[in-house]
């Protein structure tokens, strides 16, 4: 008799923390193990002691889940039973980024928080079997550049991200993989639909309810840390950046799209194809250089004003353009290390 291969549906109940203890070595292995979720990583060591908007802060839990606290933990199964899957919204707060700009990240109530670590356990491996072979989710920038420096003549100080992503298809390529693709998308976690979303988590084994839960989880529902004014969102539509599902969430929307591109798309005549794409833009044409595939963009100096058309992080400020350079203008010749061999 053949064993029974078919994979356990995974319900509500099995994503719900339901014991003080439960929950005390669920925050007490995930504050001991990533340092992260308490004081240092992208918060830049600040928030420790930064109350969440049910006045607990990442310290109490840490001390709580050290100290073994049982009443703090037992508050909180409580809090789950008198109102399940209701959580405070979260704060959106803004943290540098290498160009000297900055960025919203979701910082989650502390329970929330909990809760979505404690979903993401019993998850990420039905979900993470859905994914493409090779499909790599992560962020461009600094880690990347890391990454390949010293693999590719064609990375250098201060490449852009598209440099960097544009580098890293080629060695794929050079690998010796079918398909190299890469996506970058403005906003891609606030705009990520809820309908690419939740067919593909159900898809992996999840009960209805338990698939809602993970949306919940997951979903844009913030306020500004400042304000207090709630973040715009649709309950179709957006993840929070940062969250701690969120690029979970995103890996699997994108899975059915890279099998598609894989099973039907000639990686090679695309690349020699791009080399004659001009894209029309509102600041002007932007093209691939032929000869090291970089990507030529306009160029907009801008500088903070009060006089800025359209302000924000909902300021009085703002962007004023001060000048406009075209893709020619702003171009500086490739590297003469660069010799990009095509395949």
């Amino acid at each position: 008799m053949k064993p029974n291969t078919t994979p356990k549906t995974i319900r509500l109940r099995d994503l719900v923390p339901s014991s003080p203890e439960q929950l005390r070595v669920l925050a007490y292995e995930t504050i001991r193990g990533d340092m992260i979720g308490r004081d240092v990583g992208v918060h830049g060591r600040r928030n420790a002691q930064t109350p969440d908007m049910a006045g607990r802060t990442k310290e109490d839990t840490f001390r709580a889940a050290s100290e073994w606290i049982a009443p703090w933990f037992a508050r909180e199964v409580q809090d789950r039973k008198d109102r399940p899957g209701q959580y405070p919204p979260s704060k959106e707060i803004r943290i540098p980024k290498g160009d000297r700009t900055t960025r919203p990240i979701g910082d989650p109530a502390e329970g929330k928080r909990l809760d979505a670590l404690y979903a993401r356990q019993r998850i990420e491996d039905p979900l993470e079997a859905r994914l493409t072979p090779g499909q790599l989710g992560g962020r461009q920038g600094r880690g990347l550049l890391r990454a390949l420096k010293g693999q590719h003549p064609c990375v250098r100080k201060g490449a852009t991200p598209m440099d960097q992503m544009a580098t890293l298809a080629q060695r794929f390529i050079f690998e010796g993989r079918n398909v190299a693709v890469t996506i970058d998308l403005s906003n891609a976690f606030g705009l990520l639909p809820r309908r690419a979303v939740v067919p593909e988590v159900h898809r992996a084994g999840l009960s209805k309810r338990a698939t809602g839960r993970v949306w919940r989880l997951a979903r844009l529902d913030a306020v500004h840390a400042r304000t207090g004014r709630r973040i715009p969102y649709s309950k179709v539509m957006g993840v929070e950046q940062g969250g701690v599902l969120s690029a979970t969430m995103l890996n699997v929307a994108l899975a059915p799209i890279l099998r598609a591109v894989s099973e039907a798309l000639d990686v090679k005549a695309l690349a020699y194809a791009l080399e004659k794409v001009r894209v029309r833009t509102p600041m002007g044409d932007e093209y691939m250089r032929a000869v090291d595939h970089q990507v030529q963009l306009p160029m907009v100096v801008s500088v903070v004003s009060k006089d800025a058309k359209y302000k924000a992080d909902g300021t009085a400020m703002g962007f004023r353009p001060v000048k406009k350079f075209t893709a020619e203008e702003a171009s500086v010749p490739p590297q003469a290390a660069c010799k990009m061999q095509r395949p």
